[in-house]
């Protein structure tokens, strides 16, 4: 990709005026839930790997063009509802 992925991210963001975010760094990003609509996504890339937190719950991604596009869907379904994600703990 020739576009940071956390760049593409914000220009889509910035068409959403209603969804809070921001970027800590150039390689994190953190796109803010609300009570009522959910928790924190937050965003890690590298060069080896990226990474969604949803709250506490987190999935790794290879940089491969089929799970960079996988990564951006599921970013994508949980903002606009299309997925709902579940967070259990065991013993807690």
């Amino acid at each position: 990709m020739d576009q940071n992925i956390i760049d593409l991210i914000i220009d889509e963001l910035t068409k959403h005026p209603e969804i809070s975010y921001r970027r800590p760094n150039a390689n994190e990003l953190q796109i803010l839930g609300t009570p009522t609509q959910g928790f924190d996504i937050t965003l890690c890339i590298d060069v080896r790997e990226n990474m969604i937190f949803f709250d506490h719950f987190h999935w790794h991604y290879d940089n491969t063009e089929e799970e960079i596009d996988e990564m951006l869907n599921q970013i994508t379904y949980a903002l606009f509802g299309i997925i709902r994600i579940k967070e259990f703990s065991n013993n807690k």
